[in-house]
């Protein structure tokens, strides 16, 4: 009997420890779970990148280690710049697959632990009413446990079905802002040491601890001097290859190898969805000679349609004789826009220009040879330089609402510097004036109110009014010293406006 009871302690005991390092273990990777789902909801997306794999001459040596490490690091910094990624519905369903993984894993492992506890009840050394109590007990938890999974497996299922047939699940989805694994392009994802796979469990692992979503590997072949580069984004949960490109060139050149690549790269970094722009430009003379610039592309003509990437795009459409039209739009929210633009026609005429004093013009920033030059005003203001032969050059301006063929300019020759110092001079010593007579008043004042207050008891009628006609004068005083302030200071401003260019006069006929 005692040795049969030390045995079923002895196997309680096992199961018990088995028990307890199988809930550790589920604590591990809930924890995981519950990072990686955290991931799905997150609106950033993390990239990283792991050594590239280098081969050929000179790969075992220093200068072919430091390519390996060299290049990812230059990619990571030219992919990096507050841009968004926009999950495509694959990447979207497998998040959620995931989630869905993890959360049926950490169940299933709730249900084996309750079983384990159930057959260690069967073990303990205690009366059975009471081991027939702890049996009850556990049963109830198995079965809640097994309601719990068959509803989440129902609900998963019913869910990833909906998604698998949503075709605006991509659409629906809100962007999120690409960062840096660490915050920095200095950084690796793992070492070269560790031989790391992208699509091994070590780097999946990693990913989902970390939270990155795409981490970018690669291989380098060099020979006699030149490289040949294989880069790959791969995206998790899932490690799926989203592209790979190659690119070759001088090892001593890696900064532009690097930047090639990620020209390359950027679009599935980014997976902007496309859109389609087609232009509506009126009226039909200026849409025949419209020129349409998108962002960088020059288009001598009006395309019919342009597909490019949803966000943040700038057009500038311009058409000879007519006003050039430029703006930015945000390219999102639909599939298809319309750019209706209505291209004013330039008023296009010839004005020519003179002065009431002898002197040269700068017109467009070109001497003017003819002592009264002609310019083309083309709804466009001309700014203008005259420099008199004796005196200080004065700036002008044409308006672009000129109708008249001829403008005249009368230019101030005075050292308009040396003014404006003067009039300055004179409207601070008005306002020192100013200050200083306010004390005078403010007494004068309040000492006539206090004889006022005081008369027929502590003063006589004399004082007061000579406290009064004081207060009178200081108070007179402070009013024209300020008047004359305002005066000054409104001389001050209209010279100071002087620098600013005057616009041309028509001319006396």
């Amino acid at each position: 009997m005692t040795a049969r009871f030390d045995r079923r302690r002895l196997c309680a005991a096992v199961i018990c420890l088995c028990s307890f390092c199988a809930a550790a273990s589920d604590r591990t990777l809930v924890s995981a779970g519950n990072t990686v789902s955290a991931g799905n909801t997150v609106s950033e997306w993390r990239l990283a990148a792991l050594p590239f794999a280098v081969s050929g001459e000179g790969a075992q040596a220093g200068p072919g280690k430091a390519v390996g490490e060299l290049l990812p690091k230059l990619l990571l910094q030219q992919l990096s710049g507050g841009r968004s990624h926009m999950p495509l519905a694959d990447e979207i369903r497998e998040r959620r697959l995931s989630a869905v993984r993890l959360e049926m894993q950490k169940l299933f492992l709730e249900l084996s632990q309750a079983s384990r506890e159930k057959d260690a009840v069967m073990l303990l050394p205690e009366s059975e009413a009471s081991r027939a109590k702890k049996l009850k007990e556990v049963k109830e938890t198995i079965t809640d446990i097994q309601t719990r999974l068959d509803a989440y497996m129902e609900s998963a299922v019913a869910e990833l079905d909906e998604l698998g047939h949503d075709p605006a699940l991509q659409r629906d989805f809100p962007g999120e802002r690409v960062v840096l694994w660490n915050e920095s392009p200095s950084a690796l994802f793992m070492s070269a040491e560790a031989a790391p796979d992208p699509a091994g469990v070590a780097v999946a692992k990693k990913a989902a601890d970390e939270q990155v979503q795409g981490v970018i590997a690669g291989s380098v072949r060099l020979y006699a001097g030149y490289m040949a580069v294989t880069a790959q984004l791969f995206i998790y949960p899932g490690a799926q290859r989203a592209v790979s490109v190659t690119e070759i060139g001088a090892v001593s050149d890696m900064v532009r190898v690097a930047e090639a690549l990620a020209v390359r790269m950027l679009p599935a970094v980014l997976n902007e969805l496309p859109v389609d722009i087609r232009f509506a430009i009126s009226p039909a003379a200026a849409a025949e000679r419209a020129v349409i610039t998108f962002d960088t592309e020059r288009y001598l003509q009006v395309p019919e349609k342009l597909t490019v990437g949803s966000g943040i795009h700038s057009v500038t459409i311009e058409a000879e004789g007519y006003k050039t039209r430029s703006f930015t739009w945000d390219f999102n929210g639909a599939e298809e826009f319309t750019v209706s633009v209505n291209m004013p026609e330039m008023n296009v005429r010839t004005v020519q220009v003179s002065s009431a004093v002898p002197g040269s013009f700068w017109l467009r920033g070109i001497k003017q040879p003819e002592a009264e030059p002609a310019v083309t005003v083309n709804d466009q203001p001309v700014l203008g330089l005259f420099v008199p032969e004796s005196g200080e050059e004065s700036f002008f301006y044409i308006p672009d609402t000129v109708e008249t063929a001829h403008v005249s300019l009368l230019p101030d020759t005075d050292d308009l510097a040396d003014k404006i110092e003067r009039k300055r001079k004179w409207m601070y010593t008005a306002y020192t004036a100013l200050i200083l007579s306010l004390p005078a008043a403010f007494f004068c004042y309040g000492t006539y109110v206090n004889e006022y207050n005081a008369a027929g008891r502590y003063t006589d009628g004399a004082s007061v009014d000579n406290w009064k006609l004081a207060s009178n004068i200081t108070a007179g005083c402070s009013i024209a010293l300020g008047v004359h302030f305002l005066v000054q200071l409104g001389i001050y401003l209209y010279t100071a406006n002087k620098v600013i260019p005057a616009a041309a006069e028509p001319a006396a006929d």
